[in-house]
């Protein structure tokens, strides 16, 4: 008893602190603008809302957009269709939707997610699960590559980082789909699950090529176990799962077979050979995993193997193939570059290697796992029981256990995340200090406080009301002199005819836009 209470107090305490962590993420997420294809995509739909303010009339247009994309540009239905609703259409203000939604899909699908997987899958004792689901979930969005690409950019997060949170949701519907015996339950799982689906598999490349490998997997498996035990809520769960797999399918095959893809890939160039694009899948799945394995990284997992032995050894899994299943699953996580190497050869965008990361952690959740139950399948007795027994040993007999442990691990990770910090001199301001590679989290509150956010949002918020008031047709603009790491993605050029100043010019016609110091802010060029 005193176990599961000092268990349900380290569960809150450490729910505060990923609550906490979340606060100024939102807050800094008030002050985003958009940024270079926000400007292309959502052009025309912004010009009709202007002149109809109807949401039905801009829909179909993003509609009738969506289907020119794809018969002359690219495939990718759903996630096209999304990124003509860009919120700023609706006027500069509302682009903060962008951070709400992109941080809340993610952070709810993960702890969705990585919950079904640790109970239900391997029935770990719920509140275990949310401990271990809340760790994982506040070091990888701390430690996230670009946060500006996956969260505070609509245009590459609702491509990315968006159908990743969708993939997760879908997959925990698909496992409580798969341990329901409850006729009702399985029918309401069904039925959310293949409008998702469809949608996911018209979405970007990377996701849907792992999202489909997986299923058809998952779809194996239950016709297997239906064939051996013959229940009827077996066949049933793979006659639902094969017509979800066959919805998926139908979106990424017509994704896949768009004919704006080829006149894409005629712009980019050629594509990477088969084999060159496998070798490269590889190479690059290995780096990302090194990659993520900084000492925060190393530290959690620490921290949390006790944990996931104990769920391992309790499982009723028999582990047989621990590297096997570490190659097999190796390989299913490589396959997110693949698309990508294919197309374009070595030009990995940043906001796809966020999502390989974030999916790295649960591929090492997993293995860790299953390498943990293989062991305790085959010792009675080791280091691991040992330090278990000290564990639960320590929750029995001390009522202030729970918040020491909770202490020294945030002390161990603080100090962890505080190694990553880079500190440089500040390139625009000489003789002032640059932190860079900062936690989420900290590099918030240091945009907040330094006044960067700020100023960043005003020069912008300016920009924005000048282009949209002056009658001048050729426009010059003041550099920006704020640049928060978390918020600012990119910003257009001295170039009128550079993309991103063209981007900018379409959505507020004009003939062309460009950057140039000036003493009269916002002033045109003659």
């Amino acid at each position: 008893m005193k176990t599961q209470k000092s268990i349900k107090l380290l569960t809150y305490s450490v729910s505060l602190i990923f609550i906490l962590s979340l606060i100024p993420l939102y807050v800094i997420g008030t002050y985003a603008h958009p940024s270079v294809d926000d400007y292309y995509y959502s052009a025309t739909t912004a010009q009709i809302w202007e002149s109809t303010h109807s949401l039905p009339a801009v829909l179909h247009t993003a509609l009738e957009k969506t289907i020119y994309t794809y018969q002359n540009w690219q495939g990718n239905f759903s996630a096209v269709f999304l990124m003509h609703l860009q919120p700023a259409l609706f006027g500069e203000q509302y682009y903060s939707l962008t951070p709400f939604i992109l941080l809340t899909t993610f952070v709810l699908s993960s702890l969705f997610f990585y919950q079904a997987m640790l109970h239900d899958v391997f029935r770990a004792p719920i509140f275990v699960a949310h401990i271990i689901s809340l760790s994982i979930t506040f070091v990888s969005l701390q430690l996230t590559h670009t946060p500006s690409d996956s969260f505070y950019w609509y245009n590459g997060g609702i491509y990315y980082t968006f159908f990743h949170g969708l993939a997760l949701i879908l997959f925990t519907l698909l496992i409580k789909l798969w341990h329901t015996c409850s006729l009702k339950k399985s029918i309401f799982l069904f039925f959310l699950s293949i409008p998702l689906a469809f949608f996911i598999g018209g979405g970007n490349f990377p996701t849907a090529l792992l999202t489909g490998l997986l299923m058809s997997l998952a779809l194996m498996s239950m016709i297997r176990k239906a064939a051996i035990r013959k229940q009827s809520a077996d066949r049933r769960t793979a006659l639902f799962l094969a017509l979800i797999v066959i919805s998926f399918f139908s979106a990424f095959l017509l994704s896949l077979t768009a004919p704006g893809n080829t006149i894409r890939q005629s712009s980019v160039g050629n594509h990477t050979g088969l084999v060159k694009t496998f070798l490269l899948s590889f190479a690059y799945g290995g780096y990302s995993l090194a990659n993520l394995f900084s000492t925060p990284c190393v530290l959690l997992f620490t921290f949390i193997s006790p944990l996931l032995y104990i769920i391992a050894k309790q499982s009723g899994f028999k582990f047989k193939q621990p590297l096997l299943v570490l190659l097999f699953t190796f390989g299913l996580f490589c396959s997110l570059g693949t698309p990508v190497f294919y197309a374009q050869g070595l030009k990995m965008p940043p906001r796809i290697t966020n999502i390989i990361y974030f999916c790295g952690y649960i591929w090492i959740t997993f293995n860790l796992i299953y390498i943990l139950g293989w062991i305790s399948r085959r010792l009675e007795y080791s280091i691991s029981d040992t330090t278990l027994f000290s564990v639960v040993h320590l929750f029995k007999s001390q009522r202030m256990a729970p918040a020491i442990l909770s202490i020294i691990i945030t002390a161990l990770l603080t100090v962890s995340f505080v190694g990553q910090i880079e500190v440089s001199e500040d390139k625009q301001n000489i003789g002032s200090i640059e932190l860079t590679n900062l936690p989420m989290s900290v590099s918030a509150i240091y945009s907040l406080v330094t006044g960067d956010a700020v100023r960043y949002d005003q020069e912008l918020s300016a920009r924005a009301d000048y282009l949209s008031s002056t009658e001048e047709t050729e426009v010059s603009l003041s550099p920006l002199t704020a640049y928060p790491e978390l918020i600012f993605h990119t910003d257009i050029t001295d170039d009128p005819e550079n993309w991103k100043n063209q981007h900018l010019a379409i959505f507020y016609g004009k003939d062309a836009v460009w950057i140039i110091p000036s003493q009269n802010p916002y002033g045109t060029l003659k």
